[in-house]
């Protein structure tokens, strides 16, 4: 809200809560109305001018301007007038891996006289810095911080076991205060009782990262120790289907459904119904497991 700030780089790691962070604050924006828009693009690894353009025009409400326009330096001239005159607004820049030419994308440089700001979240901190933003680094979860989620999703039965409340703590441990891994770990033991099952888990997830270098590789093992604790193979492939979608795509579940029963992931037995129910299923499991996250009954 300060005035002298009109551009703001949150960097962090990858799992470390940067996008979640930032869905807060643009709820906040929202209820409290200090900006006449407040408007969300996804950016990702695979930068693509034209598609941020016409994300930040949809936000507008004005896309059908641009639809017109072929030529990327006339869009951005469009593009940069709808902002203008959108009043004063925050565009929040979400996944940013480069650096990012406002100019050629067609959004104005935001500053104290035109009260607009801009704020985008990336691993870099170089990116940040090239783009002339306040720097914020997102650090991972304190000890309390990191038990506290991670007690808050593996639910109340295990809270109150005595047995497993020693080993639990280390498993938390090995997730490196990153939301991220607390989340999908916890959603992994989640009704899990065995204190030898949970002593099995923290032996695995020490091997794992143990196994590997780099902070990248040790998150990803960390999620995988999730996948791999699915007890159904084709659980496993419908996951695995997932990865065929774009990065942060909306699908739908009944058009992903359909495709597991073409693909064969959902076994023939008896009527549509009960694949289409058999696909339901398999779905909230991977939502309880934190694999998959719902954004809408959709």
């Amino acid at each position: 809200m300060q005035e002298e700030v009109s551009k703001i780089g949150v960097w962090g790691m990858g799992g470390v809560g940067k996008t979640t962070i930032m869905k807060h604050i643009h709820n906040d924006l929202l209820k409290q109305q200090r900006f006449e828009r407040v408007i969300w693009v996804t950016i990702s690894k695979e930068f693509n001018v034209m598609k941020v353009q016409d994300n930040i025009a949809s936000a507008l409400e004005s896309k059908e301007y641009l639809d017109k326009e072929e030529d990327k330096l006339r869009r951005a001239a469009i593009l940069s007038e709808m902002l203008k005159n959108s009043g004063k607004h925050v565009l929040i820049l979400d996944d940013v891996w480069d650096n990012v030419s406002l100019e050629e994308v067609g959004i104005p440089e935001p500053s104290g006289s035109n009260g607009c700001k801009l704020v985008l979240t990336t691993r870099s901190e170089h990116v940040c810095k090239y783009m002339g933003c306040k720097v914020i680094k997102v650090k991972p979860l304190s000890e309390e911080e990191a038990l506290v989620l991670f007690l808050n999703k593996v639910g109340p039965n295990i809270v109150q076991s005595p047995t497993i409340m020693p080993t639990l703590k280390l498993v938390v441990n090995e997730c490196a205060g990153l939301p991220l891994t607390i989340v999908v770990v916890a959603g992994t033991m989640k009704g899990e009782d065995n204190p030898l099952i949970w002593k099995n888990s923290l032996g695995e997830l020490k091997e794992r990262i143990g196994k590997v270098e780099g902070v990248e590789a040790e998150v990803i093992e960390r999620l995988k120790f999730s996948f791999d604790h699915l007890k159904d193979e084709k659980l496993k492939y419908c996951f695995l289907h997932c990865a065929l979608y774009p990065e942060d795509f909306e699908i739908e579940k009944d058009e992903l459904i359909e495709c597991w029963i073409y693909e064969g992931f959902i076994d023939d037995m008896g009527t549509r119904q009960e694949m289409n129910d058999k696909g339901q299923v398999f779905l909230k499991k991977l939502e309880d497991n934190c694999l998959l996250e719902n954004v809408s009954s959709e």
